[in-house]
């Protein structure tokens, strides 16, 4: 992920404003600066910079074992809305389609993790992955898989790079088939 634009510029009212009435953000979050970026925020904000512009500043205190922080935002006027209702909703930061493989699956050694994979020939491929996270359902990589690579799932770690393997069936499903 890029950033569109990065500025090197001095961090004060005048160049940020000038970026500012060059970007034309809708908000900005002044927590990430630390104290420096809270500073400018609130002398942009007093100055009338950020009214003048339209520029919101927006709050990012999240509870750390809740994982639950507080979000402001602006909706279209509509009767069913009441003032000091409650809403439920959610923010999208960033959205991809990532392989899950179970935590068998993944190892590890000096040079990092990796997964073990069965190419066309039916051998062993060591490939190394990037870790992106872990969910209920298993481990989240975030690089080094393609669409469509038969990851070996158990007993990896008695497997070696090259070695012939047959791949059994996947597991019939309950109450499908048979008598």
């Amino acid at each position: 992920d890029v950033a569109d634009a990065v500025y090197i510029e001095p961090l004060t009212v005048d160049s940020v404003t000038r970026i500012l009435e060059r970007e034309r953000p809708d908000a900005v979050l002044p927590t990430l600066g630390g104290q420096t970026g809270l500073n400018l925020a609130m002398d942009l904000a007093g100055t009338g910079v950020l009214g003048r512009l339209g520029v919101r500043l927006l709050g990012a205190v999240i509870d750390p074992q809740m994982r639950l922080g507080e979000i402001r935002i602006t909706l279209k006027a509509d009767p069913a809305l009441r003032p000091g209702a409650f809403a439920r909703g959610s923010v999208t930061v960033g959205k991809a389609e990532r392989p899950v493989v179970p935590q068998t699956a993944v190892l590890s050694d000096s040079n990092g993790s990796y997964v073990f994979i069965v190419n066309a020939q039916s051998r062993v491929e060591r490939r190394a992955v990037r870790v992106g996270g872990t969910l209920d359902a298993g481990i989240i990589i975030a690089d080094g898989l393609g669409e469509g690579e038969r990851v070996i799932t158990t007993a990896g770690a008695f497997l070696r790079a090259g070695e012939t393997v047959k791949v059994a069936p996947p597991p019939a499903a309950e109450g499908a088939g048979g008598s």
